[in-house]
């Protein structure tokens, strides 16, 4: 009887660290994600479209402006190319607040760009952006959606 004992308590507190182990750490959960954003801004500012890619989900959607929505990484990565190869281009995100539910979070904040034809002249513009992040399989964040809108359409 005994023995029967010790085996249900060892498996009553492993299942309670295991349930410890899996607890959300909201701290934990938005570092990553302002990390996620400064890798975004990193690798998109440098013209790494490769690296970009570590930071979006494969089912990310882009809802630009006045344009059609851009779903799947690979879609938007298409447009990225035709940006960056005809655009010289800046962007810089400032998360403002960031919501994690589970393995979803979303973001708001403002960002400025910077922006114009390849050696021509750049405008700068200011934003509000919203993203949303979900955490894979493998634990990791990536942007899922993104969506903003520039401060002369608000």
């Amino acid at each position: 009887m005994r023995g029967v004992w010790l085996m249900v308590m060892s498996l009553i507190i492993l299942a309670a660290c295991q349930s410890a182990s899996e607890a959300p750490d909201p701290v934990a959960d938005e570092t990553a994600i302002r990390a996620v954003l400064q890798g975004l801004e990193t690798t998109w500012n440098a013209g790494d479209l490769d690296g970009n890619a570590e930071y979006v989900d494969d089912d990310m959607v882009s809802l630009p402006p006045g344009e059609p929505r851009i779903r799947g990484e690979l879609a938007n990565r298409q447009v990225w190319e035709e940006t960056l190869a005809t655009t010289d281009n800046e962007w810089h995100p400032s998360p403002e607040e960031i919501w994690v539910s589970g393995d979803l979070a979303v973001a708001w904040g403002r960002s400025a760009g910077f922006a114009g034809p390849k050696g021509g002249e750049v405008t700068e513009s200011m934003g509000n952006e919203v993203w949303v992040f979900r955490r894979g399989t493998d634990g990791v964040w990536r942007m899922l959606l993104e969506t903003w809108a520039d401060d002369s359409t608000n």
